[in-house]
């Protein structure tokens, strides 16, 4: 092959000094020291709708114990603090309750379904923003939650981006209800 320009080497910092303090490190041991202080940070401060939060949940109620930790994984790779419960009333007595800006819970369980749990928490006085899951959808179902006042219907297999969309909206839903409180 005769190439008629030679390929240009670009030097790249490896590590960006502005994400690691400011300061370069000397050796591998302060990247990864530094790494793991940056996602403790992370972990405890979460960013959502603009505000910075701390020990805000959002909660998973899904009976699949596979699927349930797939969904756990995926929205604490997008940012989100997670907890999830394999029923509507592990979830009902557990202290997360309080802490939940969102609740993601699936329709079709056993004892208390994912719409009777909605419905539950408000008439209890306690209204969570909900996105609703499932894996056999039902126009007249969909219809009836999302006029209950159920922020997202979502059919299984669940869309990153359309979930992630959802979790705006649900966490904008959730700071109006609490200004307007």
């Amino acid at each position: 092959m005769n190439y008629r320009h030679k390929p240009r080497l670009m030097a790249l910092d490896p590590v960006p000094t502005a994400f690691l303090g400011g300061e370069r490190p000397n050796h591998a041991g302060e990247i990864l020291a530094r790494v793991d202080q940056l996602d403790r940070m992370a972990r405890s401060i979460k960013f959502a709708g603009g505000v910075l939060r701390k020990a805000r949940k959002v909660s998973i109620v899904e009976d699949d114990r596979f699927f349930r930790e797939s969904m756990i994984r995926l929205l604490r790779s997008l940012g989100y603090s997670v907890q999830g419960f394999p029923s509507a009333a592990a979830f009902l007595d557990s202290p997360s309750l309080a802490k939940t800006i969102v609740l993601i819970t699936d329709i079709c369980m056993p004892a208390m379904n994912g719409l009777d749990l909605y419905r539950t928490l408000i008439s209890s006085g306690r209204p969570i923003p909900t996105i609703l899951m499932t894996s056999y959808p039902d126009d007249a179902v969909e219809a009836r939650a999302l006029s209950d006042g159920v922020v997202c219907y979502l059919r299984k297999p669940v869309d990153e981006q359309h979930l992630a969309r959802c979790l705006r909206l649900a966490i904008e839903s959730g700071e109006t209800t609490e200004e307007n409180s």
